[in-house]
């Protein structure tokens, strides 16, 4: 039945999505700032990882990756843009990697009304079926299930943070992870095949989004004690929005860092789509007792294009240091990042 009602909706979702999206863009920003825009985090509750309800225009997206044992890894997408919860489309998107490169990739748009959704409890449904359902288990851990199928491509996985998560505003609407780091266990299902598959994972949501940056580079790595995410946000070529960085340690503690103490910089580049995309990158902290050293390396490029929202996800390898406290780790980690950019 879906497969059936996306061949029908595709063009009236796609068109509908870029309506909605053009007047959420019109609507003014709700607290100016500048580059040196602090945020500021706090604890992420599972009600943060609800579907959030506007009496106008928004955007919100539920983003979910996973990189497992066995070379494959898959992203996840819940974007959802209307109002009142009854005006607007979902857009349910799958996308499976081997080795880093692209192996299956399905969408489906569907309308809000056909989509049932809980205002107290992290749930989405889509014809009676659980697409995801976020909860506490019984170790008092944050942990998160998903079930989708588009056009025969499936993920059955169950998430389980492994540290704490967080949330704050980026000046344009919320912003957090529920799921920093997570262990990732279950199955996907491409070409008929069910394979399972154990590995880390990443979860977060961004809700009440009235503004969209103009290009953003997000990103994540970890050492064995520690997690860094970050995001810089552009609101042209040469100004920031704002430079978000947040940096775990062990399983409670975590830090946003003042921009002044980043550098990010790209040492090598590959024309792609129709712009230089860094392939190789410097990302740096030095700020009282947390110190970052890495160099990010893309392994492989994925570009896809919506509308006006021209995308790119890569494969990365990081390596290099980092130090909190008296403690230094080795970076040497495998993860997923992505740059997008509005023409």
């Amino acid at each position: 039945m879906l497969e059936k009602m996306n061949n029908k909706l595709s063009i009236i979702g796609i068109l509908g999505l870029f309506f909605l999206l053009a007047n959420s863009i019109s609507v003014p920003v709700i607290k100016s700032y500048d580059a040196r825009y602090w945020y500021n985090p706090e604890d992420i509750t599972l009600e943060d990882n609800v579907y959030s309800v506007t009496d106008y225009v928004s955007l919100q997206w539920w983003y979910i990756d996973a990189v497992f044992d066995n070379n494959y890894s898959i992203h996840i997408g819940i974007i959802t843009v209307g109002s009142k919860g009854i005006h607007g489309f979902f857009l349910f998107r799958i996308t499976v990697y081997k080795e880093g490169k692209l192996l299956e990739k399905k969408f489906s748009f569907v309308p809000v009304r056909f989509v049932e959704v809980s205002q107290s409890d992290p749930l989405i449904k889509l014809f009676d079926k659980e697409i995801i359902r976020g909860y506490i288990d019984d170790e008092d851990r944050m942990a998160l299930n998903v079930s989708l199928e588009v056009k025969g491509v499936k993920a059955d996985l169950k998430l389980v943070g492994l540290i704490r998560g967080w949330k704050g505003f980026t000046g344009h609407g919320m912003w957090g992870c529920p799921l920093p780091k997570a262990h990732v266990q279950g199955t996907i299902t491409v070409n008929d095949e069910t394979i399972p598959v154990t590995g880390r994972g990443y979860q977060e949501h961004g809700w009440d989004i009235r503004h969209l940056h103009r290009s953003w580079y997000w990103g994540k790595f970890a050492s064995n004690h520690t997690n860094v995410i970050f995001s810089k946000n552009m609101k042209n070529r040469w100004k920031e929005d704002t430079f978000i960085v947040v940096v775990s340690s062990g399983e409670e503690n975590y830090t946003s860092i003042a921009r002044e103490n980043i550098v990010f910089y790209y040492t090598d580049y590959e024309y792609n789509h129709g712009r230089f995309i860094p392939t190789k990158s410097v990302f740096q902290v030095d700020e009282d007792d947390v110190h970052i050293n890495v160099e990010i390396e893309v392994q492989s490029i994925h570009f896809t294009s919506l509308i006006f929202m021209n995308h790119w996800r890569f494969h990365t390898k990081i390596t290099g240091a980092i130090s909190v406290g008296n403690t230094t780790e080795k970076v040497d980690d495998f993860q997923i990042m992505e740059i997008l950019h509005y023409p």
